[in-house]
């Protein structure tokens, strides 16, 4: 028997619920498990060490849900805590108290300054004239309205909606009434999670297993974003019926950013329902609908220009490593007929 995580290929597949949530309950049970099991620890000593204590495990989950851009009060329940104990005071929903560096390097909104920290630094001078730097804290609420303003001026694309993410920070100050959080905001943390996970995979493992690599994540995600920001403010961005292209051929060498130009490109630059990014080495296709896989369309696109390629579907995401930049305009024609 086959068991696929994020993916419909296999016997059994877990794909209808934030992994983190799957991965949370086991290592519950787990630890359950493992306390039942052991007579050298008192009753009182096994409650303290449960995995559903609020700590490091729980923040590391919920960041999971955010990151995999679900609804974070719709799976609190996994948790036994309420919906209520998240904080969703608007905010900008960065990594660091330094709100110029978080705004320049959010992956979780694309604006007019994304990927450039001189930029971000003048439009927060602009907002907030009487500060030499900016605070997380004390300026969050208007500095979200001003990036709220910025990118919604896009026709017709989903900013309006997708920016919930980048103004909503979340915070579990509440929750066991200690905040546990290693970076400054619930969604930060989530952004640089998936940041790692894309391009520095074991800074990110080793992140999440608690080690002290701060510093090390923070670099990870400031080149992410500077990569995929510059790509897309680069990309030469086609509109077709239903389909949006975004051609970073051009633009990137690091492979690793293009999921996060398709999801950037979908949410804050496009008008159709589906897009294509394409780099020089792979391609990512996304849907607006969640429900909408793009992974047997990707495959038969791929497999008209390169035989030897196949696609592979990751969530709502689909992926293909191959050098198409030759045969471009067969693929995209490839894909459009499959979508």
């Amino acid at each position: 028997m086959t068991v696929t995580i994020g993916r419909a290929d296999g016997n059994v597949a877990i794909i209808e619920e934030p992994l983190s949530v799957r991965a949370f309950e086991v290592a519950q049970a787990l630890n359950e498990s493992e306390s039942d099991n052991s007579n050298s620890e008192s009753e009182s000593e096994s409650d303290s060490n449960s995995i559903s204590d609020p700590g490091p495990v729980l923040v590391l989950a919920l960041a999971g849900i955010v990151a995999a851009e679900r609804d974070l009060s719709a799976h609190t329940d996994a948790f036994d805590i309420e919906a209520t104990d998240i904080d969703s005071t608007p905010g900008i929903g960065v990594p660091t108290t330094d709100l110029a560096d978080g705004l320049a390097h959010t992956t979780l909104v694309h604006a007019p300054f994304s990927g450039d920290l001189e930029a971000a630094t003048e439009v927060l001078s602009d907002i907030v004239p009487d500060s030499a730097t900016p605070d997380l804290d004390e300026h969050g609420r208007v500095v979200a309205s001003m990036l709220a303003l910025s990118v919604v001026r896009e026709a017709k694309t989903r900013a309006s909606e997708t920016i919930d993410r980048a103004v909503c920070p979340y915070g579990v100050a509440e929750v066991g009434g200690t905040t546990q959080l290693p970076f400054a905001t619930l969604a930060g943390y989530a952004d640089v999670l998936d940041a790692l996970a894309r391009s520095w995979p074991g800074i990110g493992l080793a992140l999440a297993l608690g080690h002290d690599c701060y510093e090390a994540a923070l670099d990870g995600w400031r080149e992410h974003a500077r990569a995929a920001h510059t790509a897309i403010h680069n990309a030469d961005i086609s509109r077709y019926r239903g389909l949006v292209v975004a051609d970073i051929t051009e633009t990137t060498s690091e492979s690793g950013t293009i999921g996060t130009v398709a999801r950037l490109v979908r949410d804050y630059r496009s008008q159709e329902p589906v897009v294509l990014a394409i780099a020089d080495d792979a391609v990512a296709g996304t849907a607006v609908e969640r429900e909408r896989d793009v992974t047997a369309a990707l495959t038969e696109a791929v497999a008209a220009v390169d035989e030897k390629a196949s696609a592979t579907g990751r969530g709502r995401y689909a992926y293909a490593q191959s050098a198409i930049t030759t045969r471009k305009d067969a693929f995209v024609d490839a894909f459009r007929e499959a979508i």
